[in-house]
């Protein structure tokens, strides 16, 4: 397995992507269309960032980005259409 970079500057947060969308619209329903337009059928590298004692950077087996759009909604009661 590859060495996985582990400067933060390098990834970008699925929170933060939408949050940022979310500004560049005027509802959240067209916010959640221009990332789903963004995502396709699209298979991507997702990565998972952990805290704590051992802070760290590690690969996800999953590489939807709307399944984890999905699951960013459900964890931060956001009401964005998913």
């Amino acid at each position: 397995m590859s060495e996985i970079n582990q400067d933060r500057d390098d990834y970008v947060s699925l929170y933060d992507l939408m949050e940022y969308a979310r500004t560049k619209h005027n509802s959240d329903r067209a916010a959640a269309r221009d990332l789903l337009i963004l995502a396709g059928n699209k298979s991507i590298p997702l990565f998972k960032q952990y805290g704590g004692i051992r802070p760290r950077i590690e690969p996800l087996t999953s590489t939807s980005l709307i399944k984890e759009l999905n699951t960013v909604v459900k964890n931060n009661d956001m009401e964005l259409p998913f």
